[in-house]
């Protein structure tokens, strides 16, 4: 099976002081379980897990969506990457989106 595993949508631009939750769509694959996401920043020319700062709560499946923690802390001028996987049919997937922190 394939499929994109880059969101359409991004980048997507978050203020620094935003608090939001995204919606992973897996509704072309099948309805997803055990949702796992986690956030990296580039920095010094590679990514690194800030998901224990940047990370707020715990993913959720709704239907065939897996709708993410809430992406906190951002530092504006920071390129990050959340990433979501999930099973889908007996098989790990994961998807990822881009996020440009602004002020």
């Amino acid at each position: 099976m394939s499929t994109p595993r880059r969101v359409i949508e991004s980048p997507k631009p978050q203020g620094e002081d935003e608090k939001v939750a995204y919606t992973f769509k897996w509704g072309d694959m099948g309805t997803p379980s055990g949702p796992v996401c986690t956030v990296k920043a580039w920095v010094s020319n590679a990514w690194s897990d800030v998901s224990s700062s940047c990370l707020s709560g715990s993913a959720s499946v709704v239907g065939t969506d897996v709708i993410t923690p809430l992406v906190i802390g951002l530092t504006a001028g920071v390129q990050y990457r959340l990433e979501c996987s999930a099973i889908v049919g007996g098989n790990t997937f994961e998807r990822y989106l881009e996020i440009n922190a602004e002020v």
